[in-house]
């Protein structure tokens, strides 16, 4: 949860209720 700004779609994912954004490198 680095906040990265990318275009990617907030809760638009599997996993968008544990990660606000999805597509984004986040380990």
């Amino acid at each position: 949860g680095r906040g990265v700004c990318q275009d990617v779609v907030p809760s638009n994912s599997p996993v968008g209720a544990q990660f606000p954004f999805s597509g984004i490198d986040d380990r």
